[in-house]
């Protein structure tokens, strides 16, 4: 019977959504709140006994307090004499069953790290999904996910229903398991000696399968078959497997092989899949693992032919291994390629994806400014032009140039493309959109680049909260808008509060990931910065020396940091009055800047600038003169400051020799 046009509760029901076992969902609208709804009604056989419901209103209470962007929320639960009424926020999307094959690598990835986040939270707070599927994941019109119907699947499983067919005994590893299955709108539901087996046995962990207690670890397993079907499109059991057979499968932990994936993400799904659920990564790590993928520097094209066609694609260019060479003719008829390209959205969807991947290979930690590679950029600059009528992925290459800009050192350039892309996702995604607050962060840290420390601090200040309260404390986020606001503190001199931000987001990077992880290392060089300019010279040293140590065996002698301890530690021995012992720490930074990123990079003058330094303390005036001189000429406001010092005139417009 429909319950159009009738109140329940203090709800008006406006129109069905639809039907399924559990009853009927409808659109309603809360008269007092004066907001959409969504109400489930869960009726007939399907209603809950007395212990179910005081469970399950206990943990819809739980639920009703997380506030998360990635989770439906629950409103209310009541009982009603049409049935147990469930009020939940009204989600418009379709579900990832539908969606999943229309969806481009990246945004896959943007789901999955989605679906994590909203895994992290809930189990932070003890609730488990029990049956984390495609179709309990809904994809919003601007790419946002929400997880439907946590813990409804224990519930309404937990009542009691009469088996009506023969028990099937099965063996597995020398225990006797008997099944008996109970007929239902959704199909079967199956019994062991434990109580119902609720929950869709394509996703379905061994433990969960068996009848044994199910815990987060059984939705991580759950979340690592969903992602070897979003990522390749295959069902973790054939479609053939139906019923008993497939919860048999379950049971075992069997699945099919994953294939056709990169090693990381394949690494990554078999741990998820590992039949132990003491073996498989929690949540957190999973979402750490998730952002890793989708944030990794694309490496340089290995393969002279193989750069060559996919940059041509993206923008007409050839690569080599000599540097970047000018092909005009090649150039012309790319971009005439490209702009047919456009035409079509799939397609202009893998040109920008080719794009990127060719950009963000510029990595300042592999090759330095060649005003080729600026060239060929500053001549793609008008094609962005072209997308206006897909805000969404000219957000994404506006994003792409400021991550590329920023690598050479072009904080201006950056500054003016992240805040288009900013003001694109707004419009398009809404101000609290990760991907929206995802760049503000990264803005806060240009503007520390560009010494705008108020901006920056400002920016920061205001997008913590809200990255707070949507992908949660500890997300890498969170943590790196913390160290991003601590930087533009101590711009501003507040020394002390940028040291505690530093010192508790170190803390939790530390045993989220270890000592030996990029990010903990990248704080600990920023820590004891901080430390420096507190006058605290010993307690910096002592840190910086233990991150070199570790940034050298892990990450190599050219990673930033390797060089930013280099030439920290050359700094600080000036100071204290080791001018010996700092000398090759500051020559071998500066050496290595040179190969590496070339004379003109901001970290290279900063660098020349300690060396400079050190040979005025070593009293090699006019070798120093002549050092100060070319990190002034790039801007460098210390070696401006020191030339003054010596007596030395000094004008922007000077050159060097």
């Amino acid at each position: 019977m429909s319950l159009i046009g009738r109140t329940i509760g203090k709800i008006r029901i406006v129109e069905e959504l639809g039907k399924g076992g559990m009853g009927e969902v409808y659109v309603g609208y809360d008269e007092k709140l004066e907001r959409e709804v969504a109400v489930k009604v869960i009726s007939g056989t399907k209603r809950m006994d007395a212990a179910s419901k005081e469970r399950f209103s206990r943990e819809a209470k739980l639920l009703s307090q997380l506030e998360h962007v990635n989770i439906c929320r629950i409103y209310d639960f009541f009982e009603d004499e049409n049935g147990d009424v469930l009020v939940l926020e009204l989600i418009r999307g379709k579900d990832l069953s539908t969606v999943a094959p229309t969806l481009s690598w990246k945004e896959k990835l943007s789901v999955a790290e989605q679906i994590a986040a909203a895994l992290q939270l809930a189990h932070a707070r003890n609730i488990v999904h029990r049956d984390l599927k495609p179709e309990n994941v809904m994809i919003q019109p601007n790419g946002q996910v929400k997880v439907l119907d946590f813990g409804l699947a224990r519930a309404v499983g937990d009542a009691s229903v009469a088996r009506d067919t023969s028990p099937i005994v099965v063996e597995l590893d020398g225990r006797e398991i008997e099944l008996e299955a109970s007929k239902t709108l959704d199909g079967m539901i199956f019994h062991t000696e434990h109580g119902a087996i609720m929950g869709t046995p394509m996703f379905m962990s061994p433990e969960q399968a068996l009848g044994d207690p199910v815990t987060a670890a059984s939705d991580m397993y759950a979340f690592g078959l969903l992602l070897q079907w979003l990522f390749t499109g295959v069902y973790p059991h054939p479609k053939g497997v139906l019923g008993a057979a497939l919860l048999i499968r379950a049971m075992k932990g069997e699945s099919q092989p994953v294939a056709g994936l990169d090693a990381q993400l394949t690494s990554l799904i078999n741990r998820l899949k590992s039949t132990s659920p003491e073996g498989r990564p929690v949540a957190t790590d999973t979402l750490d693992r998730i952002i890793w993928i989708r944030t990794r520097p694309a490496r340089m094209f290995r393969n002279i032919a193989v750069a060559a066609i996919v940059v041509s694609l993206a923008i007409g260019t050839l690569f080599s291994t000599t540097g970047f060479i000018r092909a005009k003719r090649s150039e012309q008829k790319a971009l005439a390629s490209e702009q047919r390209a456009i035409a079509s959205e799939s397609e202009a969807r893998l040109t920008v994806q080719l794009l990127k991947e060719f950009l963000t290979s510029v990595d300042p930690s592999k090759q330095g400014t060649d005003l080729k590679v600026i060239d060929l950029i500053e001549g793609f600059k008008p094609r962005l032009e072209e997308l206006d009528d897909q805000p969404l992925i000219k957000a994404s290459l506006l994003e792409t140039y400021g991550e590329l800009f920023t690598n050479l050192g072009f904080y201006e350039e950056t500054q003016r493309f992240y805040e288009r892309a900013i003001e694109l996702r707004k419009e398009f995604l809404g101000d609290e959109h990760l991907d929206t607050l995802t760049l503000q962060s990264e803005l806060s840290h240009v503007f520390y680049r560009l010494r705008q420390f108020e901006k920056g601090e400002a920016l920061a200040r205001h997008v913590l909260p809200i990255i707070t309260r949507t992908a949660g404390e500890e997300h890498p986020l969170t943590l790196r808008t913390h160290t991003h606001h601590a930087r533009n503190l101590f711009g501003l001199g507040r020394h002390e509060e940028a040291v505690e931000i530093h010192k508790r987001v170190l803390a939790i990077q530390a045993r989220k990931w270890g000592e030996e992880h990029p990010d903990c290392l990248s704080t600990q060089v920023t820590l004891a910065y901080s430390l420096s300019e507190m006058g605290r010279y010993d307690e910096a040293l002592a840190l910086s020396r233990k991150t070199l140590e570790i940034s050298e065996r892990v990450l190599g002698a050219e990673d930033v940091t390797t060089l930013n301890s280099q030439n920290n530690i050359a700094y600080w021995l000036i100071v204290q009055g080791h001018i010996d012992e700092a000398e090759p720490y500051a020559i071998n930074a500066v050496q290595t800047a040179i190969s590496v990123w070339g004379q003109e990079h901001p970290n290279t003058l900063s660098y020349i600038d300690t060396l400079a330094f050190v040979l005025e303390k070593q009293q090699k005036i006019d070798e120093a003169i002549e050092w100060y001189k070319r990190a002034a000429s790039g801007g460098v406001p210390e070696s401006k400051a020191a030339l003054q010092r010596l007596g030395v005139p000094w004008s922007d417009t000077e050159g060097v020799n």
